[in-house]
């Protein structure tokens, strides 16, 4: 009886790196549509997905967001635009293009008080 239960054990370790494998490549293939997506929509879901899994971290992090951001200023969407620009300056606080772009999104969008502004 004990032996039967360890089968479906050793299985599932067995198959535990290919999950892993499956997700890295997902992962990559998530980053590579956030950052070289032509169009913007496609550019903000890819982002969006890859923020979700709640992978990254830092300056990957700040990446994706500013990415969307991007995504979402192609769009003329600059309030949600300068949201993600400021999130990423929180996890990257020295990220050049990730203020110049909320300062220069900022005045379409009509922030106000935004501090990056």
């Amino acid at each position: 009886m004990r032996s039967l239960l360890l089968i479906p054990l050793l299985a599932m370790a067995a198959m535990a790196p290919a999950f892993a494998q499956t997700e890295e490549g997902e992962v990559k293939q998530m980053r590579e549509a956030c950052a070289k997506s032509d169009v913007p929509q496609a550019q903000i879901e890819a982002c969006t997905k890859l923020i979700d899994t709640r992978l990254l971290q830092g300056r990957e992090l700040a990446q994706a967001l500013y990415q969307r951001g991007a995504g979402h200023a192609a769009k003329g969407e600059y309030q949600e635009a300068v949201r993600d620009y400021t999130q990423a300056l929180k996890f990257a606080p020295n990220s050049s293009d990730a203020r110049t772009s909320s300062r220069t999104t900022c005045a379409p969008a009509g922030c106000g008080p935004d501090p990056w502004c």
